[in-house]
């Protein structure tokens, strides 16, 4: 099991109630599935400035009247969005499902530079050193990237591997 795994699975053991935990997996399941869909994520990626006007959507995605809003439905009822101000929304956990959204899109789209980096990483050739030297230089791009949507109070961390680029990022 991956480190991620493990600290789910330390955070269930901390939680008081099982059943709180089961609770919050069915929640993220339901959140995932109704996102599971292309036309849920067209509508989703659409209500980012609100959908004022249902039929203009409905044409302009190229969806019949049942698909649109059998797919709304089931985004609202995963709290992604809601209906406010006569116009459909982003709930907070809507917005921040975006957000991770769109660094998953950044995620895939630099894909190739990822998987170069695990195998960086597991090269019996390559000394630690040169290790993350290369690692260093693949992902700064990468990283600069994942810079730009990551606004907001959220930071991206990075590591840094010479003394000289903490000198320089602190210029």
């Amino acid at each position: 099991m991956g480190k991620g795994g493990l600290n789910i699975v330390n955070r269930m053991d901390r939680l008081e109630d099982k059943e709180d935990f089961s609770i919050l997996m069915k929640n993220l399941a339901r959140v995932i599935s109704s996102l599971d869909n292309e036309d849920a994520l067209k509508i989703f990626y659409e209500a980012k400035d609100g959908i004022v006007s249902s039929s203009e959507t409905i044409r302009k995605l190229g969806l019949t009247q049942k698909r649109y809003y059998v797919r709304l439905n089931e985004l609202m009822k995963a709290g992604l969005i809601q209906k406010r101000d006569n116009k459909y929304q982003h709930t907070t956990l809507g917005k921040i499902c975006y957000r991770l959204g769109e660094v998953l899109l950044e995620a895939v789209k630099h894909n190739e530079q990822l998987e170069l980096i695990d195998k960086v990483r597991l090269s019996p050739s390559l000394s630690k050193k040169e290790k993350e030297e290369v690692i260093y230089a693949v992902s700064r791009s990468i990283l600069a990237n994942f810079a730009d949507l990551l606004e907001g109070g959220i930071k991206p961390v990075g590591i840094v591997t010479r003394f000289e680029d903490i000198v320089a990022g602190t210029k």
